[in-house]
């Protein structure tokens, strides 16, 4: 599978999982607008930062990153 579509997918089923919608975990990671989280969210134009990567592991501790790649 490809990264970015990987990356997406798991972070929406973590998000889900969490129970939590994606205005608060946008706040929680820091992002100014809800519309950078839903680029993350988004197969076609997930391509997170590394710094951002390491917001997300904070709020989602088991999100596993080894899926990914």
């Amino acid at each position: 599978v490809n990264p970015k579509i990987a990356f997406a997918q798991i972070l929406r089923m973590e998000r889900n999982k969490q129970g939590l919608s994606q205005k608060e975990v946008a706040d929680m990671i820091g992002l100014k607008n809800l519309y950078s989280y839903q680029r993350l969210e988004s197969p076609k134009s997930a391509n997170p930062a590394l710094l951002t990567i390491s917001k997300i592991k904070k709020i989602f501790p088991d999100l596993n990153l080894d899926l990914v790649v």
